[in-house]
């Protein structure tokens, strides 16, 4: 296995490592010599417990510069010269579900590409964006020969200060692929998925075809972005063939996706009617399967003592 250090990005805004984050890293750990998690604001002393298990290091810092910001902070950290001992280093972080598959025919097909750094696919935008291709930056490669080359710390020297999600995408996401092409540093991509980037003019394909990538393309990363809730909206149909592939068609545990999005995401929204209340309180309950008995039992207590249901009571009893 190549020398590889892990630099892991990681936001919540109330500290809290749900379970979709130690199981990402515990498979990551396979392929990482070191992982090192660099935290966004601020962390629980139970998140400190699970990160320690799987990173050396977990550097705290402020709130500020989004993730782009965060990966210069890890990277400074270990130092240039530190790192050029690698062979490798990868940036990931947490704003997505993974492994939905094994990862290990990923690092099987990308170790025999020559290139000088990797991502997992080609993305092109168009105005007002910066236009041509460029790869996503919640999981990104740097091998040797570029880690060793003074472009690499020229280009994040050269990081312009970032304040909006829009500033990450034009200052870095979008920004680092015709930086190091300019640089002559060739680069490749673990998935080809140029069929799906024909429309990139239309819609953002990663997240409306998240359905497709997993069924035909066995892509295993899930962005988390897909189940979100804005104004009381969500894509149902998308978030269904999402789940019944998963349940049916891999052994990837749904219910750390619901931990975390019943935690994150604001479910009432979605329906405000007063019939709504009791299959509101059935979808939170979901998650409580996985917590331990003490904790069952005090949920339960709180939720009976608030719900005049009969027949409700009877559910939960049976949940429980």
């Amino acid at each position: 296995m190549n020398k590889r250090l892990g630099i892991f990005f990681f936001y919540d805004k109330d500290g809290i490592v749900d379970s979709y984050i130690t199981h990402y890293l515990s498979k990551m750990k396979f392929f990482c010599n070191e992982l090192c998690a660099v935290i966004n604001g601020k962390l629980t002393q139970d998140g400190y417990k699970k990160l320690s298990k799987y990173c050396k290091h977990i550097l705290i810092r402020q709130n500020s510069g989004l993730d782009a910001t965060a990966y210069k902070y890890g990277i400074e950290y270990y130092g240039y010269k530190k790192l050029a001992l690698f062979d490798e280093l990868i940036l990931f972080n947490f704003t997505c579900f993974a492994p939905i598959f094994d990862l290990k025919p990923m690092f099987k097909k990308i170790k025999k590409k020559k290139c000088d750094w990797w991502g997992l696919y080609i993305c092109t935008m168009n105005e007002p964006y910066i236009k041509g291709e460029h790869l996503p930056s919640f999981f990104v490669a740097y091998r040797k020969t570029l880690l060793k080359s003074p472009y690499f710390k020229k280009y994040w020297d050269t990081l312009k200060e970032i304040k909006t999600y829009n500033d990450s995408v034009l200052y870095h996401e979008q920004r680092q692929t015709p930086f190091f092409d300019a640089a002559g540093f060739k680069r490749d991509v673990a998935f080809d998925l140029k069929k799906y980037d024909i429309n990139a003019t239309k819609d953002y394909w990663p997240l409306s075809k998240a359905d497709l990538l997993l069924k035909n393309e066995h892509f295993p990363f899930l962005k988390r972005r897909n189940f979100y809730i804005e104004n009381g909206q969500t894509n149902t149909a998308l978030i269904k063939n999402i789940i019944d592939f998963l349940k049916y068609e891999t052994k990837y545990n749904i219910h750390l996706i619901e931990e975390n999005i019943l935690r994150t995401q604001d479910v009432d929204s979605l329906d405000s009617t007063k019939v709504s209340k009791i299959k509101r309180l059935k979808r939170k309950i979901l998650y409580l399967l996985s917590l331990n008995k003490s904790k069952k039992e005090y949920y339960k207590r709180k939720i009976i003592q608030n719900i005049n249901s009969h027949d409700f009571k009877k559910l939960l009893n049976g949940l429980f």
